[in-house]
């Protein structure tokens, strides 16, 4: 009796200590598209995550590896909340996973979950030391391309791939921060790192300037990083974001230790996928293509206005629809202050943005629709503008 309680005491440990990089525990069954993972970091500490994989992966074949920072809000260490929400899909899961995306680009995905929304994604923490554990530890489990790491991250995990990149310069082919900041006084470490940030410049959680410091710091420091900035955008403009056209090729195109050659000063981007100017980043009453400066009822705003006061990210030519959204390469322009209004002054209620009064995006509006409402709605305004004046004169 007694060498039978030895030998199950044996195997429960081999079951819970196990290898490191493929433990499981908590929720085994695939979330989300993603298998969940427990990774042992060593010294006591072990760090939920959920790991998505090439759906034909072959061993011979080499593939880049994302790597997601959560943002506060998912926290804990249920290894469910951080693919919950906000990386690109309405549905539990990831963009980068998507099978569209997948067929397009394979790719490896990681997601750690740090149980301390308070240190979060601070540099030297139990949770990103283990981090830059799993990494090598998947390199080593799966055929991963080592020059083709990838990370992102959004809010406090936009902190975070700031300040990881900023500790390991050589680790990462390319960053991708959201609604983050880091240290401008480090931007010298970073300026060969290609890099393209996105902020919200109505952002009441984390400033804009947070991003609008660190771009500037890198560009004076010899880098050319890219920079999407919503005009109307407030914190969480991360679906937008991640779901901007050029951003999965341009990504999957940057190798470790090669200089990104786009730009967004000078030779415009092609747009964000445009968007209509809807959603949490597109422009509403107050800038972009709407009330606020953006394109009237004859016209857009010029070279001159529009969201960010960029090349690329003015209004164009008729000021309506994907025109009107958020500058993708605005460096830290406002909405369309200096657009031209339309000569009736009912600028953008022609429904060339969605005014928010028919459905249309408004400061912080998370709503997918335009619709054809605001064409009427502004049409109809305009039809009793122009009859109230007609009584003036008679």
């Amino acid at each position: 009796m007694k060498r039978l309680s030895i030998a199950l005491v044996v195997c429960a440990g081999l079951f819970l200590v196990g290898p490191s990089a493929a433990a499981q525990n908590g929720p085994t069954d695939p979330y989300g598209g993603m298998d969940g993972r427990i990774f042992d970091a060593g010294n006591g500490f072990k760090i939920p995550y959920r790991l998505g994989r090439p759906p034909a992966y072959d061993a011979t074949q080499k593939y880049p590896l994302v790597v997601f920072l959560h943002g506060s809000g998912e926290a804990g260490t249920d290894n469910r909340l951080q693919i919950s929400k906000n990386i690109g899909t309405n549905t539990p899961g990831s963009v980068f996973t998507t099978a569209a995306n997948q067929a397009k680009f394979p790719t490896f995905f990681i997601a750690p979950q740090t149980p301390d929304k308070d240190t979060a994604w601070q540099t030297g923490t139990p949770q990103v030391n283990a981090v830059l554990k799993l990494i090598p530890a998947l390199e080593a489990e799966f055929s991963i391309d080592t020059t083709r790491v990838y990370l992102t991250g959004l809010s406090i995990g936009g902190m975070g791939t700031w300040s990881m990149i900023t500790e390991h310069p050589t680790m990462f082919a390319a960053a991708i921060p959201m609604s983050g900041y880091g240290d401008p006084t480090m931007a010298a470490k970073i300026a060969k790192i290609p890099i393209w940030a996105f902020h919200g410049a109505m952002d009441p959680a984390v400033n804009v300037s947070g991003s609008r410091d660190m771009i500037a710091a890198i560009r004076a420091a010899g880098g050319r990083p890219l920079y999407t900035e919503y005009p109307n955008g407030v914190h969480d403009i991360w679906f937008t974001a991640y779901n901007t056209t050029e951003l999965l090729p341009w990504m999957n195109s940057q190798r470790l230790g090669m200089e990104d050659n786009s730009t967004d000063a000078g030779v415009p981007l092609p747009r964000d996928a445009g968007h209509d100017a809807i959603g949490d980043g597109g422009a509403g009453a107050g800038g972009g293509a709407g009330a606020g400066g953006g394109a009237g009822a004859s016209g857009g705003a010029g070279a001159g206005g529009g969201a960010g006061g960029s090349s690329a990210g003015n209004a164009g030519a008729t000021g309506g629809g994907s025109a009107g959204s958020a500058a993708m390469t605005g460096a830290t322009g406002g909405a369309g202050t200096s657009g031209a209004g339309g000569t009736t002054g009912v600028a953008g209620m022609g429904g060339v943005a969605g005014a928010p009064s028919a459905g249309g995006s408004g400061a912080g509006c998370s709503c997918r629709t335009s619709g054809p409402g605001s064409s009427w709605l502004g049409l109809g305004l305009l039809g009793v503008a122009l009859a109230w004046a007609r009584r003036r004169r008679t």
